[in-house]
């Protein structure tokens, strides 16, 4: 009979410490699942950071390389309206040259 409750009580132990193991393997589970949440908590928490805060200004060097290819656009821009209006103007001398109106 000895034997028996003995028998009982190692087997309590042993579902008892069954149990335990898979609280354990559960609760790191658990926790690999927090850890991520929190490096994904983090992660966002320095994206709405950064969004939030207002951009750095340019620094002199590329204010001034900005300006010099805002420049060169813009005179591009220009040398091609004046090729093109010096041709519009010698197309209209060329057509206009031999003709003469008939009204004043």
């Amino acid at each position: 009979m000895t034997e028996q409750n003995v028998g009982q009580i190692l087997k309590a132990f042993n579902s008892i410490e069954a149990k335990i193991e898979q609280q354990n393997s559960a609760l790191r589970e658990l926790n690999l699942k927090v850890k991520t949440l929190e490096s994904q908590n983090k992660q966002l928490a320095q994206m709405i950071n950064k969004l939030q805060t207002p951009a750095a200004p340019k620094t002199d060097v590329e204010q001034v390389a900005l300006t010099k290819q805002f420049q060169a656009n813009v005179a591009k821009s220009l040398d091609s309206i004046e090729d093109k209006s010096k041709k519009a103007i010698e197309l209209i001398k060329a057509n206009s040259g031999g003709k003469k109106r008939a009204w004043p």
